[in-house]
């Protein structure tokens, strides 16, 4: 979600919201470790909801077989350092958004066997994929399908609890 206030607004917004079992997880930032550990064992369906899953965590196998990028994840471009980078490189937070998408979209297929499809809902990804596809890798080049004209139905039945 790029920030915690934005996967506020998700979970505040779901009418998944509060239900038995639970649907939606999420973390602080003490909690991280704890909650992705429940998120792996916990039975479907379950979203995991975070703005901090871009690197360093694996869900291979039935883990996690869809992933949903809310936002292009620009970086905040206010420390001196990164202005300094954009001063000589215009596109930086661009490349560095597409390298962040790509790991994202990695998260959970990272091996032989592993399958996940990857929703950007982000409305800004119809210009930004035109114009910065030549910073993607091959193999994410080669993934992306474009635009779909409707929601898929459910992988799994919610409980009906949580209609």
């Amino acid at each position: 979600t790029t920030s915690y206030d934005r996967r506020n607004r998700v979970m505040e917004g779901s009418r998944h919201r509060g239900t038995v079992p639970r649907v939606l997880l999420s973390h602080g930032s003490a909690d991280i470790e704890e909650v992705v550990a429940d998120f792996k064992t916990h039975a479907p369906p379950v979203a995991l909801i975070s703005p901090a899953l871009t690197r360093g965590h694996d869900f291979p196998g039935e883990q996690c077989e869809v992933v949903v990028i809310g936002k292009i994840p620009y970086p905040d471009t206010r420390s001196a350092v990164v202005q300094a980078r954009i001063k000589r490189w215009k596109d930086y937070p661009a490349f560095t958004a597409m390298q962040t998408i790509q790991q994202e979209a990695g998260r959970a297929t990272r091996y032989v066997g592993d399958r996940c499809e990857v929703v950007i809902i982000d409305d800004d990804w119809k210009w930004f994929w035109p114009k910065y596809r030549h910073y993607a890798s091959k193999w994410f080049a080669e993934a992306v399908k474009g635009s779909v004209a409707t929601i898929p139905k459910p992988l799994v039945k919610l409980p009906s609890s949580a209609s």
